[in-house]
């Protein structure tokens, strides 16, 4: 077992839905450290035969490693490597909880929605205006993916500097969430409309007209709102219209937090990163192999290039323990088991 293995052990343990758990077997059924293996071996190669021609120097007709060769396999491992490392924002979300901001004025019920949500009384309800100050957060399980629910501060304009230090954090929170559920009571102006849209590119942004029990089944509200909220984007759906109260068409938002999360199906052979560690590592791994390509290209010697192959080899070695640069990382990874549970 290598310390990717053992790392897994630990995630097993705390897997809170069924793609954590499968995440984590496959990681401890070594999975993982096997796509690393080739990958090591690919390159010890390379580095063998670049070393090999320094050996020889002074022999300057002979070349061990053809560097078309070398440059296409370099090519290849990168974007091995690349792809592992993308797995990661996947593997996150998965583990931490996709992330969730709610959004929207005062009073609007983003509160009392995030009760709904939770299926608890997490955040206080109440109709004096700026009563959540701070960022409450919690997370919920919904079709088995976790969903990390963030209720932010009101928007509004305000002289109080607490409520207006909660508000910054609430626009913090829409840059880190992947999905932000913008609550509304009434119907938004375009320059709103626009505004919001335009803090959320990239992002999926769901449009929620809350109260609707108060609606009064008036269907010209309902008319005008869904035009005035159409979007043209892709990363937006159609306007939806729940009573966070009552509990009235919440299921339905449920259904479209689902859907924008968009978290492909998990099998126990998958190998999707988890953590962060991992992550680092591939992404300084990817650093060195690009400086290789650099040198490649450059007509570099190949004593230089030979030095990079080794940083990579060493960076994917942290990862299962075949090369360790320091007693803190082990610490480090193990303060997280609980001996004796």
């Amino acid at each position: 077992m290598d310390l990717s293995q053992a790392e897994a052990v630990a995630d097993l343990i705390a897997s809170t839905n069924k793609a954590t758990h499968k995440m984590a077997l496959s990681q401890l059924k070594g999975h993982f450290s096997n796509e690393l293996s080739l990958l090591r071996e690919k390159l010890l190669k390379m580095t063998s035969l670049l070393e090999l021609e320094l050996d020889f120097s002074d022999h300057e007709e002979l070349e061990f490693a053809d560097r078309s060769e070398l440059q296409a396999l370099a090519e290849e491992i990168n974007h091995k490597i690349t792809t592992l490392a993308h797995s990661f924002e996947t593997g996150n979300a998965l583990k931490q909880g996709v992330a969730v901001a709610i959004v929207g004025k005062t009073n609007v019920g983003k509160s009392t929605l995030l009760n709904r949500l939770l299926h608890e009384e997490k955040a206080i309800v109440s109709d004096i205006h700026g009563t959540t100050r701070d960022v409450i957060e919690d997370t919920t399980l919904i079709d088995g993916i976790t969903f990390r629910f963030i209720d932010t501060a009101g928007i509004r304009k305000t002289d109080d500097v607490v409520e207006n230090i909660g508000i910054e954090r609430t626009f913090q929170k829409m840059e880190e969430a992947k999905i932000v559920i913008w609550l509304l009571d009434e119907q938004p102006s375009a320059s709103e409309i626009e505004e919001m849209k335009l803090k959320n590119q990239g992002k999926k942004l769901l449009v929620v007209f809350n109260k609707m029990d108060k609606l009064e089944n008036d269907k010209l509200a309902f008319d005008k709102f869904t035009h005035s909220c159409g979007s043209d984007s892709s990363e937006s759906e159609a306007p939806l219209f729940i009573s966070a109260r009552t509990g009235e068409n919440v299921s339905s938002l449920e259904q479209a937090l689902v859907k924008a999360a968009d978290i492909p199906e998990i099998t126990e052979n998958d190998v999707i990163i988890t953590s962060a560690r991992h992550y680092e590592a591939l992404l300084r791994a990817h650093d060195s192999l690009s400086r290789v390509l650099e040198s490649m290209e450059m007509g570099m010697s190949g004593d230089i290039i030979a030095e990079d192959l080794k940083m990579v080899l060493e960076e994917l070695g942290e990862i299962t323990g075949g090369q360790i640069s320091s007693q803190e990382t082990l610490n480090n990874i193990f303060k997280h088991f609980c001996i004796g549970k």
